[in-house]
């Protein structure tokens, strides 16, 4: 317990160092922030050193903008810790001397919980997109939104119970579908002699083979046999309707998503530049 009570010691002052600067801050967006620091490891990359610096801007931010006192696990947290080192009072002025100490801005829960939000607004829509812009990214992303093609099958299964006779029982069935003839097969599961379906959806039922032998079937031929963990397909293609791209009204709120997905990476980028530009940093090597 006491080596927890050092480590949470050790936060504090280190807080208050970090304090000290951040507090600082002017409250009128129109004025200029003053320099936060930030210290690098001597010899860090450029990417460090760039990670170290967004990092620091961004819970500068957050805390400038409030959500330490808005975020009731924040809050929780920052009590908490002060009275695990044996503070006493109200909620309300722990969590401010937690913040005058700059707590806030050190421990791991908290400075996560202020990112998350970050991240979260960094990527938000500045605007609802129009129909032309979601038309746009529903032509973008057909291959993800097209239905899937769909085809009319008939098969006829040999079950793995067949033992030894089971793949030359196959041969001759399929010789004799190939001359016209019609066989019985055995039964299985849901799989009907002739209905209409998916690549996908036979994939999912009997395995990757099955799936793909239909996807590449030519039309009126027997294909196989195809092996199941269940046994031997074979199969034939009668008809194949090529998937068609939905309209923008029946998968809207996908298509919505898609679109905050593509842009979300530059309005990332927009908007921690101007943050950088709003919060100097004077950055010091750490020894």
């Amino acid at each position: 317990m006491w080596a927890r009570v050092k480590i949470l010691g050790r936060m504090v002052a280190v807080a208050a160092v970090v304090s000290w600067v951040l507090t600082r801050w002017p409250s009128s967006e129109d004025r200029a922030h003053a320099p936060l620091k930030v210290s690098v490891p001597v010899g860090a990359s450029a990417a460090a050193w760039d990670q170290a610096i967004e990092r620091t801007v961004l819970l500068a931010e957050a805390r400038h903008r409030g959500w330490v006192d808005a975020d009731p696990v924040i809050g929780r947290r920052l009590v908490a810790n002060l009275r695990f080192l044996g503070r006493t009072g109200a909620e309300a002025a722990l969590l401010d001397e937690a913040k005058g100490l700059g707590m806030d801005l050190t421990d791991v829960v908290v400075t996560s919980r202020l990112l998350d939000r970050m991240e979260r607004w960094l990527t938000t829509p500045p605007a609802a997109p129009d129909d032309a812009a979601l038309q746009a990214t529903l032509d973008a992303h057909a291959a993800a939104f097209r239905a899937p093609d769909r085809v009319h099958l008939q098969s006829v299964f040999l079950s793995n119970h067949r033992d030894d006779a089971l793949e030359s029982d196959a041969a001759r069935l399929k010789a004799s579908l190939v001359a016209g003839g019609t066989e019985p097969g055995d039964a299985l599961l849901d799989l009907k002699p002739e209905e209409d379906t998916t690549p996908a959806r036979l994939s999912a039922r009997y395995g990757d083979a099955v799936g793909d032998a239909v996807r590449d079937a030519p039309i009126g031929a027997w294909v196989g046999p195809v092996r199941s963990p269940f046994g031997l397909h074979l199969m034939r293609v009668t008809t194949r309707t090529p998937g068609a791209l939905p309209p923008l009204s029946t998968v809207r709120p996908a298509v919505e998503a898609a679109w905050a997905r593509d842009h979300a990476p530059a309005w990332r980028a927009e908007r921690v530049a101007l943050l950088r530009a709003r919060w100097p940093v004077v950055v010091e090597g750490a020894p």
